[in-house]
């Protein structure tokens, strides 16, 4: 095997998974923030270390590999529940895997000089200037790519919010729909629907809270709801809007999706350029 540097493994490895938690957050529509996706990148950097090791069949790298994304998967983003925890470490490891693939190719059909790729990590002796070069312009490359990509799954327009009650603070999707007519009834104010397990713990501490009724097909009943200090939402990388003074309604279950809250119309239109906020 050919010398390995160590800080040239590191460094490339912490851009190749720094760039790949961006991605996941960017399929998975997930609230993010710089400081975390780079803990994370750097529990990824610190477990390319492997490829000092003797080369590991599949069937041991494969836990392994599973493990190292559930860790970074973890400290990268905040937690939402098992079941989108789970779909995120999968994102993230099928993007891992198939960059480590494609990697494998490449190695296999050309042979570039001090390119290697063992036990799934990638090594590359690439000159440090190169490698700032080629951090600034791909992560400027994501981000323009989000600001104008449409968000949208399957064409429906997503909204990232984020909530402060009594000091904590959420964050969760939430998907336009145009059938979420909930209102406070006392004040009128627009309602979103949100998943429970997006906003664990609301109601600690004896928190008083108010009642929302729906009303659907086959059923009808009342939610509990509360108004957050603080509310806004995001389309993207665009502009964030207050939205505060609009309630959350507290829902069991909104359905399978990429998101875990409903957002309707009169919520929508509040999203106007005179509530701005600073990022």
């Amino acid at each position: 095997m050919a010398v390995i540097y160590l800080d040239v493994l590191l460094a490339l490895n912490l851009f190749i998974d720094f760039l790949l938690l961006t991605a996941t957050a960017a399929w998975r529509h997930l609230p993010r923030r710089r400081g975390r996706l780079v803990g994370g990148a750097a529990i990824g950097a610190v477990s390319a270390c492997v490829v000092l090791l003797p080369v590991l069949p599949w069937w041991q790298l494969l836990p392994l590999d599973l493990a190292v994304a559930a860790v970074m998967c973890r400290a990268a983003f905040r937690w939402s529940g098992w079941r989108a925890y789970g779909k995120t470490v999968a994102t993230l490891w099928g993007l891992s895997a198939a960059l480590g693939g494609l990697c494998t190719l490449l190695w296999q059909l050309f042979s570039p000089s001090g390119f290697q790729v063992v036990n799934g990590a990638i090594y590359y002796d690439i000159p440090p200037i190169t490698l700032i070069l080629l951090t600034v312009a791909s992560y400027g490359g994501l981000t323009l790519f989000e600001r104008w990509a449409q968000p949208r799954v399957w064409g429906r327009r997503l909204y990232r919010i984020r909530a402060v009650w009594r000091g904590n603070t959420y964050e969760f999707t939430a998907l336009y729909d145009s059938g979420n007519l909930l209102t406070e009834p006392f004040s009128g104010a627009p309602v979103i629907a949100v998943e429970q397990g997006a906003v664990t713990g609301w109601d600690e501490g004896g928190c008083a809270y108010r009642v929302v009724p729906y009303r659907t097909a086959g059923s009808e009943g009342v939610y509990p709801a509360f108004r957050p200090e603080q509310l806004t939402a995001q389309v993207g990388s665009g502009k964030v809007s207050d939205l505060t003074g609009v309630w959350l309604a507290v829902v069991p279950h909104l359905g399978s999706g990429e998101y875990r809250a409903a957002i309707g119309t009169a919520a929508v239109e509040l999203l106007t350029e005179e509530r701005v906020m600073m990022k």
